[in-house]
């Protein structure tokens, strides 16, 4: 008769736990795959954004979103971006970022390297 009170205290003593642990371990879950989804959303905004045709590095710079963006950024990146203004124009000749303030393709690069450290590809 002992036994099978042991044994039924070692039950309802897991199963008490289990409930505990179980919505704490889903709820562990959701937040990494709604924390995964926000991130997408983010770089697929920030992509759609820096896209467009008539992308203004200067007009990015002042929105909300490149100040979420800055954080993620390089340094080196930041940096360049920081000494960026209307009155200064930046011109590369040849290469990817050929033209005036043409910062898309870094901007995409580090968009990409992003996406990797986040494992979101």
């Amino acid at each position: 008769m002992s036994d099978i009170v042991v044994v039924a205290i070692i039950g309802l003593i897991s199963g008490s736990i289990g409930s505990l642990v179980a919505p704490w371990a889903q709820f562990g879950v959701e937040k990494y795959k709604l924390r995964l989804e926000n991130r997408k959303k983010f770089i697929d905004n920030c992509r759609e954004e820096i896209q467009k045709d008539e992308f203004d590095i200067v007009e990015f710079i002042n929105t909300p979103l490149y100040s979420q963006l800055r954080v993620e950024l390089a340094q080196n990146l930041r940096e360049e971006l920081s000494k960026v203004s209307s009155d200064k124009v930046v011109i590369q000749l040849g290469g990817r970022g050929e033209g005036a303030n043409n910062y898309k393709p870094k901007l995409l690069d580090e968009l990409a390297y992003i996406e990797n450290k986040w494992k979101l590809l």
